[in-house]
């Protein structure tokens, strides 16, 4: 279960290799060319934080893309710098989809050192997926794990995502 700083760490395997981590305020899962994270409005610790570089440093980065759901967490700018070492240079695909606007401020000294990092509001799903040039399957996937997992850490929706009452 978790460990002493209340991580989980596993790995599963299907069709594809998936690894995911997970704790009270995180999960980060990778399935195929894909890195996704969910996190509540608790900014990750550097213990969890570094945990989930490791999909980058594990992985052929020039593959990957990530895509991030924030209810407001956001690396601290240690954390943003073990991220461009992680990514060793490479320019990943990433979107950002949050309310939070101390996680957009985030998302946007990444995309400083990254311009192929977008953030865009949480009703924006579909922009984020053209962003990532994800297919209909693979974006279907993607919302998929995104809801599921916010469900699981006990996130819901914003009033950005709420649809419009009829």
């Amino acid at each position: 279960m978790f460990g002493s700083a209340g991580l989980d760490h596993q790995l599963c395997y299907s069709a594809q290799a998936v690894e995911t981590v997970r704790s009270k305020s995180m999960i980060a899962v990778r399935q195929g060319v894909y890195v996704v994270y969910v996190h509540t409005a608790e900014s990750p610790s550097d213990e969890e934080w570094d945990l989930a570089m490791r999909f980058y440093e594990a992985a052929d980065v020039s593959r990957l893309k990530t895509l991030v759901y924030t209810d407001g967490a956001a690396p601290n700018a240690a954390q943003r710098g073990r991220l461009n070492a992680a990514l060793g240079g490479h320019k990943l695909l990433m979107a950002l989809l949050t309310p939070s606007v101390f996680a957009r401020a985030a998302g946007t000294a990444i995309s400083w050192f990254n311009p192929n990092v977008r953030v865009f509001g949480p009703g924006d799903f579909d922009a984020a997926l053209r962003h990532l040039a994800a297919s209909p399957e693979e974006g279907a996937t993607l919302s998929g794990l995104v809801e599921k997992h916010k469900a699981e850490l006990g996130i819901s929706f914003s009033a950005a995502e709420r649809p419009a009452p009829p």
